[in-house]
């Protein structure tokens, strides 16, 4: 089973850098449906992931200027509280539903995926116009948005 755990991160990771979209949105279902991984180890194993790597991808995008702070700062207003609720729902899931907790979760996991899909579908079809030497200059409508993204990103 090892190389073809091996084989899926290699097919994930290539979908990522073609298409830019989450790892966590495609390796996650790979370990439930093909490879039988329990729904909460897949989760965690995704956050664990996502926390590593998006450190270190945050600290280097610092360091090239790439990153807009007050921004972020809007984004980690949400993002941050709504990190702990989620942490805080999946125990108090284990707790309610003890050992069918993984079939809900599962289909948390699953209305989060299709949530996701939309939301990449929508901002393909949005579509935006930026000039890129414009300055970036953070309006209300900015922050309000950040702080959407953040909350629903979490």
């Amino acid at each position: 089973m090892e190389w073809k755990l091996a084989l899926a991160g290699l097919l994930v990771g290539s979908l990522v850098g073609l298409t830019g979209m989450g790892g966590g949105s495609l390796m996650t279902p790979i370990l439930i449906f093909l490879f039988g991984f329990n729904p909460s180890v897949a989760i965690g194993t995704d956050i664990f992931h996502g926390a590593v790597f998006k450190t270190v991808g945050a600290a280097r995008h610092r360091r090239l200027g790439t990153v807009h702070a007050r921004l972020s700062l809007w984004m980690f207003l949400a993002s941050a509280p709504m990190s702990l609720v989620g942490v805080w729902l999946a125990t108090w899931i284990k707790n309610h539903y003890g050992d069918s907790s993984d079939s809900v979760l599962g289909v948390l996991l699953g209305a989060a995926l299709v949530a996701g899909g939309l939301g990449l579908l929508a901002k393909s079809a949005i579509g935006h116009t930026e000039r890129p030497d414009a300055p970036f200059l953070l309006e209300k409508k900015h922050r309000w948005a950040a702080v959407t993204i953040g909350f629903s990103a979490a």
